[in-house]
């Protein structure tokens, strides 16, 4: 992900992993969301408009986590 997170809507990017793991993306809410993370529902779509929107940013967080994993580190 280009843009720096925030640290709240970090938070309810790696709340949303953690659920979706656990429970399956399809029955993850966000009020399951809002409530994991300790914050109101609205205040959650200030970070995010739409589930939508953070089911992208939690696929790029994980795209961008396995491309870190895949590059080789560079000798000394």
């Amino acid at each position: 992900m280009g843009d720096r997170m925030t640290g709240t809507k970090e938070k309810i990017l790696l709340a949303a992993l953690d659920l979706a793991a656990k429970e399956g993306l399809g029955a993850v809410s966000m009020s399951m969301i809002a409530d994991k993370v300790g914050i109101r529902k609205p205040s959650l779509y200030n970070h995010f408009t739409s589930k939508e929107e953070l089911t992208e940013a939690m696929y790029a967080y994980l795209r961008d986590a396995a491309k870190k994993k895949e590059s080789p580190t560079p000798s000394d």
